[in-house]
């Protein structure tokens, strides 16, 4: 922390240079009230200056994390580093220190000049939604348990002094999710409808909203940390470790491959179920009582059950099941519309996605009497057909 008598002098600070989208700020009295003008403008404006691109690297002139301090009024700078495991050295990122100062300068016009309260914004945030949004090739962005360095944004914060704690809204602060959650949408909105990646993006961007809206600032839960049950009102997707671990580019040829079309209907009952297989990902449809499903809702609901359990950018890839809430007073037929994975499936149906650890029975129907299906259908643990 700097106090007053900084390695470095103070350099006026520019209140006046806007964020550029997808930056953005915020003001928020969790931030702190009755800041002091005067003494965030000492803050910022001893703030590291720097017109020209740095490494993310420690030095004694560049230190990053930085929190500066002048009377009743802090400014950090901080990363925001999905990857724990990296240090500052291998990053391989760069940033321009002034960058740090003018948005610094442009918090404190926006909320201590007229509010006296505090806020943060970012610097950086489309390395996190280009990494959320790669379109080009988005499996290999979301089926890693880390995000990678190339995703750090970076966070300055205007505030009441902190004392040993520091403000983290780059992994705290709802909004943070959903201008991710945004970024999301609107990658899914500039793709066919027909895209696979369309329905994935637009889950991602459910998934960020439902969590933007269950956090609250002053709590440890990350925007990333999200309870998969939560977000939906109809169905409940739940990952399970003892399903197995699926590939993802299995179970995106099984989506391509194994699937009919929409409007052709299956027919599920307790005593026919229908198996669906592409090597390690595995798909059994099951119903308590008899009924029958358009291929539209088993493709979303997999399709989301996929995109939670075996394409969640931060846990490793794990089986999982999908099925609707008991509603009371709900029939067993999906409301009329768009079928999406909010409304997926009736009730008494239930979706397995799971890894086969033994060999694939040539014959579909004799999938019920493997050791495989045996612990799916018992809430056993696979592993132990290996």
């Amino acid at each position: 922390m700097l106090g007053p008598r900084a390695s470095w002098d103070w350099y006026p600070l520019n209140i006046n240079i806007p964020p550029v989208t997808p930056d953005f700020y915020i003001c928020d009295p969790f931030y702190g009230e009755n800041l002091m003008y005067a003494d965030c403008i000492e803050a910022g404006g001893r703030l590291p200056p720097g017109a020209q691109m740095r490494r993310d690297k420690y030095t004694s002139r560049n230190p990053l994390p930085v929190t500066v301090v002048s009377g009743q009024c802090q400014v950090d700078v901080r990363r925001a580093n999905m990857d724990s495991e990296n240090s500052p050295d291998d990053f391989g990122l760069f940033y321009v220190p002034d960058a740090f100062r003018n948005m610094a300068g442009w918090v404190i016009r926006q909320c201590v000049s007229p509010s006296a309260i505090g806020g943060f914004g970012t610097v950086q945030l489309d390395n996190m939604i280009g990494h959320l949004t790669n379109s080009s090739n988005p499996l290999d962005g979301l089926q890693t348990e880390e995000f990678p360095p190339s995703s750090t944004f970076y966070t300055v914060t205007v505030s009441k002094p902190t004392g040993d704690t520091v403000h983290e809204p780059g992994y705290y602060d709802p909004s943070i999710a959903q201008v991710l959650s945004d970024a999301a949408q609107r990658a899914g909105e500039a793709l066919p409808r027909n895209n696979v990646m369309a329905q994935r993006f637009k889950t991602e961007a459910d998934m960020l909203a439902g969590q933007a809206d269950a956090m609250s600032r002053g709590s440890i839960v990350p925007w990333w940390s999200y309870s998969l049950a939560v977000l939906e009102d109809q169905m409940t997707y739940a990952c399970d470790a003892k399903l197995g671990t699926p590939k993802s580019a299995d179970c995106t040829a099984l989506e391509y491959s194994e699937l009919g079309p929409d409007s052709d209907t299956v027919t599920i009952g307790p005593e026919v179920l229908k198996f669906l297989s592409s090597k390690t990902c595995n798909v059994a449809i099951s119903a308590a009582v008899t009924v029958t499903l358009t291929w539209a809702q088993i493709k979303a609901a997999l399709a989301t059950l996929i995109n939670f359990c075996v394409l969640h950018p931060l846990i490793p890839s794990k089986g999982g099941r999908a099925f609707a809430k008991t509603l009371s007073g709900r029939g067993m037929e999906v409301k009329r519309g768009i079928v999406d994975g909010l409304n997926a499936l009736p009730q008494h149906v239930n979706i397995a996605l799971f890894e086969q650890h033994e060999p694939i029975p040539a014959n579909p129907l004799n999938e019920i009497k493997t050791c495989t299906w045996q612990q799916v259908m018992n809430g056993g643990d696979t592993m132990t057909c290996s």
